[in-house]
């Protein structure tokens, strides 16, 4: 599959969106963050192969992961890191019941929650809807936000977490894809669209109280002990563990 014309998606205001250079029939106008009018095509759900995920750094445009998914054309769907709709994406993503090879279908809609706005993304496959790996009533391992001081002001910080899912997406997922169809493309202009995270969005149980800004932490290696599709052998530390047979992958 060539991807030189791949076609760029980003999320904003409960859609997938494509940024065109102008109008077309079918699209609609919106202002983007920097005050521009910008014209774009909206659709609710996208069906194909994810073949390829990679966390991408970028001064332009911050930190964001790129998610290639092929079916009868190649898109290529940017999604911030900070970005509440690319967790619960992501949490999705590393259950086990998702077959890596087969197709499966993304689907983007709004959602109001104390009268604040957020996108959120549901992954389906043969029919069954996904649920996510970690919850409110069983958030496991995952490191909770954490409230930090930034510019005199309190903000929620999801570094810890950002960090954890990087690992585990890297090791246990990535390797898993199809990647044969999907060949490098170069960063275009218009990606990633901005759809940051709204701290007030988060759920509750992905918060922990304020506390004193901590140290920037360090990158750690992704989980030995959980269950993954065929992961790889464990880390010599994790000895004689037997195999679990949980459905779901786990951090």
């Amino acid at each position: 599959m060539n991807e030189s014309n791949a076609i760029f998606l980003g999320t904003f205001d409960g859609f997938f969106e494509q940024k065109l250079k102008e109008p077309k029939p079918g699209s609609v106008q919106r202002v983007n963050k920097n005050n521009e009018t910008i014209n774009v095509f909206r659709f609710n759900t996208l069906v194909g192969k994810i073949v390829k995920i990679e966390y991408k750094k970028t001064e332009k445009f911050g930190d964001f992961w790129s998610v290639t998914i092929v079916d009868d054309r190649t898109y290529k769907l940017d999604l911030s890191v900070t970005s509440s709709s690319t967790f619960y994406f992501l949490n999705r993503l590393i259950n086990a019941e998702v077959d890596l090879k087969a197709p499966v279908e993304l689907k983007v809609f709004a959602e109001v929650e104390n009268d604040k706005k957020k996108t959120v993304i549901l992954l389906k496959q043969a029919g069954k809807m996904i649920t996510g790996v970690y919850s409110k009533d069983n958030p496991q391992d995952l490191p909770p936000m954490e409230q930090v001081m930034f510019k005199g002001k309190l903000e929620w910080d999801s570094t810890k977490r950002d960090i954890f899912l990087r690992g585990i997406i890297e090791k246990y997922i990535a390797p898993e894809l199809d990647s044969t169809l999907a060949a490098s493309t170069t960063a275009v202009d218009d990606a990633p669209a901005a759809d940051l995270m709204n701290p007030e969005e988060l759920p509750e149980w992905a918060k922990e109280p304020a506390q004193s800004p901590a140290p920037a932490p360090t990158p750690a290696p992704a989980p030995t002990a959980k269950t993954f599709h065929n992961p790889p052998a464990p880390a010599p530390t994790v000895k004689d563990e037997p195999k679990k047979a949980a459905p779901k992958r786990r951090g």
